[in-house]
């Protein structure tokens, strides 16, 4: 695993057919094609959730993807701190010692599915607002601070595809572009 820059997220963005505006990210110039899923009421799923999320080639990733921290620190100080201790720990243990808002975005390889899952986990848990981005470019996933998912596909074929392997989420077409 990689930890990124927001000036290193944003090149490695710009290598994607995604262009970022602010603190969101839309494919360019078509508006892409969006569903939503709920956040799981059992907690217990939240992890089978976000492993349903990841793009999968195999064993492992099918390519390295970019999971960027957009936004966080919006809630009360209890449930920020929680948050904020968990990702300091995972971070440090992978050896990074900059605070989140110096490096927002972490790289992850191919063989870090189960690392990436784990990450994952947390703009869930704690409602923030995080981007999933594969880099083949096909799709990606809005985690909003607003208690739902985003998955926008930039095809047709991808995202009925998605749609399909996601229908145990119960999935709902969208207008929204994340």
């Amino acid at each position: 695993m990689q930890f990124l820059s927001q000036e290193d997220t944003d090149g490695w963005l710009r290598n994607t057919p995604l262009e970022r505006r602010e603190r969101r990210l839309f494919f360019s110039p078509h508006a892409g094609l969006c569903f939503t899923l709920t956040l799981p009421a059992e907690i217990y799923r939240v992890s089978n959730l976000v492993n349903d999320l990841l793009p999968y080639g195999g064993d492992a990733l099918s390519c390295d993807t970019l999971l960027w921290f957009a936004v966080w620190g919006i809630w009360n100080q209890v449930h920020e701190r929680a948050g904020m201790y968990i990702i300091q720990q995972m971070r440090g243990a992978c050896g990074e010692r900059n605070p989140l808002i110096k490096t927002p975005g972490h790289l992850f390889q191919r063989s870090e599915a189960t690392a990436l899952q784990s990450f994952l986990i947390l703009p869930v848990l704690f409602t923030w607002d995080a981007y999933l981005v594969p880099q083949n470019g096909e799709y990606f996933v809005f985690i909003s601070h607003d208690e739902v998912i985003y998955v926008v596909s930039r095809s047709e074929r991808i995202h009925d595809r998605l749609l399909e392997s996601m229908q145990s989420w119960n999935p709902k077409e969208s207008q929204r572009k994340a």
